[in-house]
């Protein structure tokens, strides 16, 4: 008999929010402030977005009542509260590289324009070096227990959420006329 023991889990819900407000908010914002180097490679990474913007602060409500709800899913029921959020705007051949959030507990990305061919949301298994042995090595077919990366679509409203340590990128956007914009936040709790 097969048991499951060890499990990473990853939230997805579709929001109804209006994008095209928050992609006026991002490139105005871009316009006027610059940008700050973390995970981006290319690509406009803006600095912490002020929460009392009405926009970002309804937006701010909706994240945290979902990362509440996965939360009391996966590790607790105590409230999540977005302790910060900004906006990556990703041209052509721009991309985000393998990294985690430290210092929260969950984090997430929220697409807001998400064209043809502009990169998908991956996850990097935590146990990849031992993984890589079996799919290398040992040639093991592709499986959800043997995959060392997981891609999961970037859709335009689409909201995830993971845990902070778990490492993630995106791909690049390979859309030559088109960018993607997302919102990305960490979540602590009280």
């Amino acid at each position: 008999m097969l048991k499951n023991i060890f499990k990473v889990p990853i939230y997805r819900v579709e929001l109804n929010f209006d994008v095209k407000k928050l992609q006026s908010f991002c490139k105005k914002w871009k316009h006027n402030n610059s940008g700050e180097f973390k995970s981006n490679i290319g690509g406009y990474q803006s600095s912490p977005l002020p929460k009392d913007n009405p926009l970002i602060h309804s937006l701010i409500q909706e994240l945290e009542q979902h990362s509440t709800s996965f939360a009391n899913e996966i590790m607790h029921n105590k409230r999540q509260n977005v302790s910060e959020l900004w906006f990556n705007i990703n041209g052509y051949k721009d991309s985000n590289a393998m990294h985690i959030h430290p210092n929260s507990i969950l984090s997430g990305v929220y697409y807001i324009n998400t064209p043809k061919d502009c990169g998908q949301l991956q996850f990097e298994h935590p146990a990849i070096d031992s993984l890589s042995y079996y799919t290398e090595y040992l040639a093991c077919k592709p499986s959800e227990y043997t995959a060392v990366r997981i891609v999961v679509p970037v859709i335009e409203n689409a909201l995830y959420i993971f845990p902070s340590w778990l490492r993630h990128s995106v791909q690049l956007n390979q859309n030559i006329k088109e960018e993607r914009i997302s919102i990305s936040f960490n979540t602590y709790y009280n």
